[in-house]
């Protein structure tokens, strides 16, 4: 697989990552206790589920600039 097409298919899997950060996700976990806290997710992110989703938009858009980086990183590769 070339560089262009590895990096193209990393970014499709992070769609699945955004449709994670939905309200509708947030209520079916939300009352999950995390395990070394003690305190469910619904308290961690303070009652809100904004606060839930910027997180995960946020760790997407940081994981898409790191494939982004590596992709640039493999085309320098071929270059030299």
């Amino acid at each position: 697989m070339n560089p262009l097409e590895n990096f193209l298919n990393e970014l499709e899997l992070l769609v699945g990552h955004i449709d994670v950060s939905e309200k509708q996700v947030y209520e079916l976990i939300k009352d999950y206790k995390h395990s070394h806290l003690e305190i469910s997710l619904d308290q961690l992110f303070n009652h809100s589920s904004d606060n839930y989703s910027n997180l995960i938009i946020k760790s997407v858009f940081i994981l898409g600039l790191s494939y982004f980086e590596d992709f640039l990183g493999r085309c320098t590769d071929l270059i030299f």
